[in-house]
């Protein structure tokens, strides 16, 4: 038996379904608030750590540049 579309856009399911939403949302709020402070910190972690190999980079790049080395540095053929 099909659930008809008809049903599902019936202002009292929608409140059902927005009221049930509510109640796991309160009755989950620690883990849920838990799993946003994990995915924030290991975003930041990842740019932090992005940030410090472009810097490794640019200063090889420099290093490079400076002893005249121009084989380190990539061409960039047009």
């Amino acid at each position: 038996m099909a659930i008809s579309p008809t049903f599902l856009r019936h202002p009292l399911v929608m409140f059902a379904l927005g009221a049930a939403t509510g109640v796991l949302a309160y009755k989950y709020r620690k883990e849920i608030a838990g799993a946003v402070s994990r995915a924030s910190d290991a975003g930041r972690d990842f740019m932090l750590h992005q940030k410090e190999s472009l810097n490794d980079l640019l200063e090889e790049a420099r290093e490079a540049e400076a002893t005249g080395n121009t084989a380190a540095t990539p061409r960039h053929d047009s």
